[in-house]
């Protein structure tokens, strides 16, 4: 029998995570290579693709040094 792997819970409310850590829209949306623009409507509802979501959890969670704006 196969065991179920533990699901990892993403971020639910990204404002809230961006404003404890005193960033804004583009210093946290940047970070993971999306823009101003874009985290504003992810903030407002629009719904965040999983690899993006999953990459959130990774920088903000858990502590993952990346930024995508050192790539080109």
């Amino acid at each position: 029998m196969a065991t179920k792997a533990k699901k990892t819970a993403l971020i639910k409310d990204y404002k809230l995570v961006r404003v404890k850590m005193r960033l804004n829209q583009g210093e946290f949306w940047g970070r993971l290579g999306v823009t101003q623009s874009g985290g504003s409507r992810y903030e407002n509802g629009r719904a965040v693709p999983k690899p993006t979501a999953i990459l959130a959890h990774q920088v903000y969670i858990q502590g993952l040094e990346l930024d995508a704006r050192d790539y080109r």
